[in-house]
């Protein structure tokens, strides 16, 4: 795949535009989700800190995409996206069934061959409207294993979700009805998304690490 591949993706601000990049708002402000992980901290547990690298990557790849709005920015921004999906699922399984290897590996085997297939469909331009809502359905996932391994073990865990929904919900709003002030909803969604979720990473991640020092 090269940048000369039949391509067109524009988001509400670039829509503004003519369909005419850079947008500047989205571009800059990606920059905070990889701020996130050096602002927050880097969770202790592997698959928990990988999510932290993908998002570390994924703000530089998002500006990227938003600046030039092409396939290698839209492939360097969803595959971090993907890949985050795939370490988050893996490590709330090792929390929801610790030291059950067996479920564990059956699960996980699932994930890795969606998160496959995921990538291999991502890759073909004329499947890039799909995008959304494959994401959606995995991210599906990834909140139901966060609603089990929280009522499991008694954690906190609907106020983080609500901040993603609201900067999910914003970047629908600017998508679906775009205006020149609904277009800073996908600029909200740079900061609220991510944040949510980063949060409850951090909280899951300590509470794995107790677990583990507690058992040995």
């Amino acid at each position: 795949m090269t940048n000369d591949i039949i391509f067109n993706h524009n988001f509400c601000e670039s829509k503004l535009q003519n369909n005419e990049g850079p947008e500047l708002w989205n571009s800059y402000t990606s920059l905070v989700i990889s701020a996130f992980p050096f602002l927050i901290g880097f969770p202790k547990s592997s698959m928990f800190y990988n999510i932290a690298c993908m998002l570390s990557i994924n703000g530089f790849a998002s500006f990227y995409y938003h600046y030039y709005l092409n396939w290698y920015g839209k492939q360097g921004d969803e595959i971090t996206m993907i890949l985050s999906n795939y370490y988050g699922i893996w490590g709330l399984l090792r929390m929801y069934y610790f030291y059950d290897k067996k479920p564990i590996n059956w699960y996980n085997g699932w994930n890795s061959a969606f998160m496959v297939f995921f990538l291999v469909i991502n890759t073909v331009s004329k499947y890039d409207q799909l995008f959304p809502n494959i994401f959606l359905f995995y991210l599906g996932i990834t909140i139901y294993l966060i609603y089990k391994v929280s009522i499991k073990y008694n954690y906190a865990y609907k106020r983080y979700l609500l901040t993603s929904a609201i900067g999910g919900a914003c970047w629908v709003i600017s998508e679906v009805y775009c205006t020149e002030t609904t277009k800073y909803g996908h600029v909200v969604w740079h900061f609220m998304f991510p944040l949510g979720f980063y949060q409850l990473i951090m909280k899951f991640d300590q509470h794995y690490t107790d677990m583990k020092y507690a058992v040995l």
